[in-house]
């Protein structure tokens, strides 16, 4: 490894190791911008259901932290505070730097804090390619799965291509599973 030219070709065959990346086409860019303007128009209007729909599709086209900031922004119009606080939390991860990072992240904290208060943790779940998930009685058609829910164990099921799956998630008050 010491060899001024061994290393070179070393990361020559590590980098062509790598699987390719999926990059979306012009149709699929295309497909966003439909998806994304028809959720803000939506938006604007008050349908927010609707634009959850429209931004839910353009984020499965296009991965952007603005998409899921506008689903979190859908689901606090609604006052559904769980989704809220997992879009905003997702928001945070695509774009840790963005220039509201610490307005958004005082919105989580506020959130997880007023369900510690009230004897409450988090349960979040982003489960590609499941459908049919219960969690605690509640029905998802598909993830992602967003509660507070009092301190427990958690089953999840979901159904999958190869089949149904279960998976325990172990909540504790004060805490983000």
């Amino acid at each position: 490894l010491e060899s001024p030219t061994l290393l070179p070709a070393l990361l020559l065959l590590a980098v062509g190791a790598l699987p390719p990346v999926w990059m979306p086409g012009a149709a699929e860019k295309d497909r966003f911008k439909v998806h994304f303007t028809e959720g803000e128009k939506l938006y604007s209007q008050g349908e927010y259901g609707a634009a959850i729909w429209h931004f839910r599709q353009a984020d499965r086209l296009l991965v952007t932290p603005e998409v899921i900031y506008d689903l979190a922004k859908c689901h606090e119009k609604l006052g559904d505070v769980p989704f809220a606080t997992f879009y905003y939390r997702l928001y945070l991860k695509r774009s840790p730097t963005a220039s509201d990072a610490l307005d958004v992240a005082e919105r989580v904290g506020t959130a997880l804090s007023n369900a510690e208060a009230n004897g409450r943790g988090f349960l979040e779940r982003d489960v590609p390619g499941g459908e049919n998930l219960v969690v605690a009685g509640a029905k998802y058609p598909e993830g992602p799965v967003a509660l507070f829910l009092p301190p427990g164990d958690y089953e999840v099921f979901g159904k999958f291509g190869d089949g149904v799956k279960k998976v325990v998630a172990q909540l504790r008050t004060g805490k983000t599973t």
